[in-house]
Parts: structure tokens; sequence; C-alpha cells
């Protein structure tokens, strides 16, 4: 490599020796940002050019280490890389240049950088640029395995990029206590399974029929029809072997190459392993409801059970393949290390949001198959990673760190094998207490979080926001999609599962409204329902067509702020599953609440006229809201307009905010409400026969103690509503006197809120 006389002279091993010793004799320094230990580093260990001039000059003559830090440093001060003289005065930014090793901790970055920084006047320092130093897989020099990143391979499908995967299968399975306690249990294999075969026996689809063994899972995008799967037409040639390896699809084809180079005997595809019937993908799900709802409430068995999950992170079909060149930047350049040789590269260059970026990650179905799998080894368009209990490393060799907790690998295989010991002690103890858990401060100690039995709803919803994100080839898979996470915390929760929320924590649950983003397609939002067959209730998230569902009541970082007062119950709620699988697809679903019930105007009128002289405040912030986009959607989508139709609000909860002042620190405490915008269906007698069974146990369970007013409110939840929006209100911390919120919560103090217990469907 070409190179100037200091860069030269530098010996970057003498750089690791004394940091390799540190390692080798002390523990990290305990650190309170962000729950992470510390290692020090040396970031002035080596003089290198006296001043940015002089750095800028060796760049100009071919020196590769010194242009790389040039374009980074110039970049920072916004400094015109091509012209240092007219961006800096002779004397500005003259002090001296050091290389060294950045300080690092060992859970966040897993090794140190190579930095170079530089001196300011009164003993400042400043970073100009911040490099990886890797080496070839398998080549690290003696004793610096675990300080040194890894080279990243081109090429996928190379040996050496499988031997990475392979190692980090064999540790998981023989040195990670947490995972082979779960791998060491012989589960029964899935209904059916692909026996990948070798070099010389093709792959063949098997029916276990109980059998128990070891087998991977894919988790892929079908993008679009395909007829490579498992109909009436295809079954015995499957079952047969009489495709070779080269006749399937890139991407499962690919899948099967990972999975024998594993060691792994079979592989679970659902496109091979539920049975179809037709070539298009909807009409065949349509066409085989019975093994198709059967396998897909088996999803907690099928991903929770497998030894891993292979993920086609960056392949948008079947044909599009795992194995795509790597898009990545060449190296700067390489250092002598001892012996050895050692690369670097920009720190930048393999980031765990490019993964999140991924079209996989786009998927409404993949989100539950790698959360519930205990191990993933994903395939994205710059490098692999592994995410296991223990372990979350790129294939660059650094760890990457999971940008979620929902996402928390422990956590989810807690529940779905009902280790949850500490969460039942937790649950029963708040239970005798009649206190609701907050969260301790997560974010001093990692995984904290989930500390709090309550907090689990939270995780929960978290789970929702991410899914809502995603797209759905068929939007009657809303809710299948989710069963098997859905079922997993059921186990932790005890709790019923209604529509996409929980029972006990309905109230607050149905606080949601959909945001702008991601974009959609507005067609389908002014489509709606209507033109859905599947049967979604008003009140859960997932029968409204938009960006993602967000609840500030359910976010986790409200709770140490907030605290909440459910002024609306839950009565009795009733779901009547389409499937056997009870967090499936429905036919039905209402839930009777008793809230404090106001009338309101038509809001659709109210964009158009004046408010009503009565509760005038109230309509206008109806009015208000229906002006937002996303609240207009939700509106559209929702509205079925009858004659004598009625509309009203219910209060859901009430909310006390904690302003603390950055001038005084003193603390206000600001009021807020959940308002929740409903509509007559003008369907009451079709949906009291409709529910009929849900109502006769709702009258059994009350006996002969429902009288008097009791039966007039057992009279008025016959008439059923439909949610048609949702408001939060919070008094802002310096309210004016015109203030919307302030006003409002003023209007409907005076107000005679009547309690009514309301059937919502």
């Amino acid at each position: 490599m070409d190179s100037c006389n200091l860069c030269h002279d530098f010996q970057i091993q003498r750089l690791y020796e004394p940091i390799r010793e540190r390692v080798r004799n002390s523990k990290p320094i305990a650190s309170t940002v962000g729950g992470f230990s510390i290692y020090k580093g040396n970031p002035d260990f080596y003089k290198h050019h006296r001043d940015l001039q002089s750095l800028f000059a060796a760049s100009g003559k071919g020196c590769q280490l010194c242009k790389s830090i040039w374009q980074q440093s110039s970049v920072s001060l916004g400094i015109d890389p091509q012209n240092f003289d007219t961006a800096l005065s002779n004397n500005a930014f003259g002090e001296q240049i050091y290389l060294g090793l950045s300080d690092w901790s060992p859970e966040a970055q897993g090794m140190p950088y190579l930095v170079a920084v530089q001196d300011l006047p009164k003993g400042a320092i400043r970073n100009l640029a911040t490099f990886d130093v890797s080496v070839a897989p398998g080549h690290a020099p003696k004793g610096f395995e675990d300080m040194l990143a890894r080279d990243v391979q081109p090429d996928p499908a190379s040996e050496a990029s499988l031997a990475v995967a392979k190692a980090w299968h064999e540790e998981c399975l023989t040195k990670h206590s947490k995972c082979s306690r779960l791998t060491a249990q012989r589960r029964p294999l899935p209904t059916r399974v692909i026996d990948v075969g070798n070099i010389q026996q093709n792959p063949r689809l098997i029916t276990p029929s109980g059998r128990t063994g070891a087998w991977a899972a894919l988790s892929y995008c079908w993008g679009g029809n395909s007829p490579f799967i498992l109909n009436e037409a295809t079954s015995n040639s499957f079952f047969n072997g009489e495709n070779q390896l080269d006749q399937y699809p890139q991407t499962l084809r690919d899948a099967i190459r990972i999975t024998r180079s594993l060691g792994i005997p079979y592989l679970w595809i659902d496109a091979l392993c539920i049975q179809q019937a037709v070539l298009k993908l909807r009409k065949a799900i349509q066409d085989s409801p019975t093994d198709w709802a059967f396998e897909t409430a088996r999803m907690k068995d099928v991903y929770g059970g497998a030894t891993l999950t292979i993920t086609a992170t960056n392949s948008s079909t079947t044909n599009a393949g795992i194995f795509h060149p790597r898009l990545i930047s060449p190296n700067i350049c390489q250092l002598a290390f001892g012996s050895s040789k050692v690369s670097l590269r920009l720190s930048t260059q393999f980031s765990d949001t490019t993964l999140k970026a991924e079209v996989l990650n786009t998927r409404g179905w993949t989100l539950q198959e790698t959360i519930l799998s205990p191990c993933v080894l994903s395939y994205g368009s710059q490098q692999m990673v592994w995410e296991c209990q223990t372990l979350k490393i790129g294939e660059s060799g650094r760890p990457v760190l999971p940008g979620e907790r929902h996402r928390d690998k422990a956590f989810i295989q807690k529940i779905i094998h009902k280790d949850i010991s500490f969460y039942e002690k937790a649950k029963y103890a708040l239970a005798r207490l009649s206190l609701r858990a907050l969260p301790v401060d997560y974010t001093l100690v990692p995984g904290s979080w989930e500390t709090g039995y309550e907090a689990c709803y939270s995780r929960w919803f978290a789970i929702v926001k991410d899914f809502s994100g995603r797209n759905l080839t068929v939007q009657a898979d809303i809710l299948p999609a989710l069963s098997g996470l859905a079922a997993a915390f059921q186990n932790l929760l005890r709790d019923e599962y209604v529509a996409g929320l929980w029972r006990r924590d309905i109230v607050r649950g149905m606080c949601w409204c959909r945001t702008n983003f991601p974009h959609r397609d507005h067609a389908a939002i002014a489509a709606g329902n209507k033109g859905r067959k599947d049967f979604l209730p008003s009140w859960s998230w997932a029968s409204v067509v938009g960006g993602r569902v967000i609840n500030s009541l359910e976010e986790e970082n409200t709770w140490p702020l907030t605290t909440l007062e459910e002024t609306a119950s839950c009565v009795d709620v009733h779901v009547e599953p389409k499937f056997a699988d009870p967090f499936g697809q429905i036919n039905g679903a209402w839930v009777l609440i008793k809230a404090p019930f106001r009338y309101i105007q038509d809001p659709a009128a109210a964009m158009t006229s004046t408010p009503a002289s009565e509760d005038p405040v109230l309509n206008e912030r109806v009015r208000g809201e229906l002006s937002i986009r996303t609240s207009r959607d939700e509106f559209v989508q929702q509205h079925q307009p009858h004659p004598g139709q009625k509309f009203a609000v219910l209060r859901l909860m009430m909310t006390t905010r904690v302003y603390t002042s950055t001038v005084d620190k003193g603390e206000t405490r600001l009021p807020g409400s959940s308002i929740l915008m409903v509509e007559t269906t003008g369907g009451g007698k079709r949906g009291d026969e409709e529910h009929a069974v849900g109502e006769e146990r709702q009258k059994q369970r009350e006996g002969e103690k429902r009288q008097g007013g009791k039966g007039r409110k057992r009279e008025e939840a016959k008439e059923e509503w439909r949610r048609i929006g949702f408001f939060p209100l919070s008094v802002p911390a310096f309210p004016d006197k015109e203030d919307l919120s302030k006003r409002f919560l003023e209007e409907m103090a005076q107000a005679r809120w009547e309690w009514r217990v309301v059937k919502l469907v």
C-alpha cells in the first residue's frame, strides 16, 4: 500500500499489546450509561501528523490511511475535502493528531476501534476518524482472537462463510448453557419435514408421525405465485424424492445447502410442508382451510421448537436466492500485525439498521417466525447475523444489539417453555397489594424491563407496533400471523386473548390509533373493511388498514411519568373462533364496556356545521380530530351510516402526567383523558341473535341478582355500537386560555356523564 513515513512506521500490534494485558488482568468498569461495562482504551498511543495541514498533504500524495482519516474528519468538521487552503486559516486546527484504540464495551462493541484523535486547546480532544481492524476468518494472531473483528466474505456461499455459521451453531450447542438446555430436549418433529439428504441423495418430504429430532425452519418471502408447492398433484414427487436439488427454487435450494452444511437433518418450509390446493397462494389457503388452519396454529411449536431458523432476509422471492454478492465497500488498507496482516475498514460499514431495512423484515408473517425461534441465522445484503439466547453477533465479528426489547430471545423462550416462576410470583404479589407493576429504570440495567409483570402487556403492544408496520399479502392473515406469539404470551399472562388484545388489559388496549408511517395505499384505506370477507371487531387494532399502530398508554417510557386510572371497565367479552385455533381468524366478537358516556353530533356533519349548543367544546374537539388524516382514515373505514344513527364518546381512561420544570425543578401534575368515539350499528337485533351464546353466559353469571337498574343496563347493552375513532387529551405544561384540551377537560368536569354499559362490535 502507498503510505507516508508516519503510517509506515506505525506498528499496530504494539498498540494492542497493552490493551490485551489490561483485559487479561482486570475487569471492565461498571457504567451507568446503557448498563454496559467499559474497558479503557489508549487513544493517544501513537503520534501521527502534527496537524490537519500535514494530514491533508500526506493524503494528497497517496497515503491511503491518511486519505481516509482526512475524508472522515472533513465531513465531521464541515471542510471541503478537495480545498483545504480555503476552508482553514493557517493557524486553525493546528494541534497534534494521534492514533490509538477507543474505549469500548464488551457487550456493545465487543472490541475496540482504531481511532484518530486530535488535541484541542485547553486539554480537550476530538475524534477525527474511526476504523474497524479485521482479520480473515481463522487467521487472527494468537492471543488476539477476541480483540480483532472478522473480514466479511464477498460470497456468502463460500466455504469460509459457511464455516463461520457452522462455528456459531456448534458453539451454541456445546457452550451456551441456556441454549443447550433447549436443544438437548427431544421434540416431536412437525407434521411434515424435508429430509435434506446429501450430495448423493435428493431432498424428500417425510411424515415423521411422532418421531423426535432436530430440524431447521426457513423464513422467507414467497414473492408472488410459485408452482413449487405441496398439493395433490405434486405430493408423490416430493415424498418420493424425485426432484433434484437444482430443480428447487433458488431460495429453497440455498436453504437446503445451509441446512446440510450445519449438519441438521431436516428442514421445514411452509410451501412444501403445508398442503396447498392450487398454484395461487391466496386461493390455496382458502381451498385448504383445514390443513392451513391446523398448521398455522402450530407455528409456536414449529419455529419455537426448531434448532434454528434460517432467514432469507435479503430475498424478495423464492427464486431470488439467499446467496447474493455482498454490498460492501473494499477495505481501506492492510497493515502488518506481527507476521500476520490486518485490514482497516470504516467502522460504519456494518450496521444493524441495514438488516432491519431488508425486504424480509417488512413482511408480517416473518415477525413471529424470527421472534419465536430460539436461534436465528439471518442472511442480509451485507453480512450474516447470528442470534440466540446467549449471543447476537454479526459476521463482522462485532455484537449486533437487539434494537427492540420485545425481540429478546431469553424472554420469549422462557414464556414459550413456561419458565415463568419469576413472573408468577410478581403477579400474585401485586394482586395481593392491588398495585400495578411499574418497570424499574430499564435504561440502567439491560433486561430489567421484563421484571415488571404488568409490563408484559406493554411488551405485547410493542410486538403489535412492529407487526402493524409490516405488509401482508392476504389481509385475512392479520391475526393468524401473530397466533404463535399470542399463544406464547398466554403462557405468561394467563389471560383471555381477544382479537389482538387481552381481556384484563382491554380498556387500556383499546386506546390505540394508526400512524402515517409506513405509507399505505390510500385506495386500500378508502376501501377499508367494506371489501374484506373476514370478521374483525371495530375495537381491535386489526380492524383498520393504515400505518403502524401506537398506544401511548402501553409505551414503557410512559409509565414512570404518567399515572393511569381506568374509568371504564370490561363487563364481558366474547370471541367466536373461525377454526379450532383460539388465536387465529374469528367469526364474531363483542365486548361489553361500562364507561362514562356522552352523546355527540354526527362527526361527518360536524365537519361542515357549527358545534352543538350542548358540549360545544367536545364537538369542536371531535371535529378537529377528524381533520387529522389518520383519524379521518379510520372514520372512513369504520363508519357505516343508517337511518336514525346516533354517535357518542366513552371516557376510557383518566391520566395524570408529571411535568418537571427545568428552571426550579418543581413538579406540575397535568390532567388528561382517553376518549373513544362510537356510533350505533343499526343492527342490534341481529347482533343479539349472533351473540346469543355470550349473552346467555352473561345472564347465567349474574343470575337473579340482575334487577332494577341493572336490568336497564342489560337492555341498553343490546344496542350495538361500533368504534369510529379515538383521541387522547393532555393539558400542556403552559396552556393558553384558548387551549382546546384544557377547555375540553374543564367542560367535561362540569358535564354530567351518564354511566352506561355499551356493547361494542
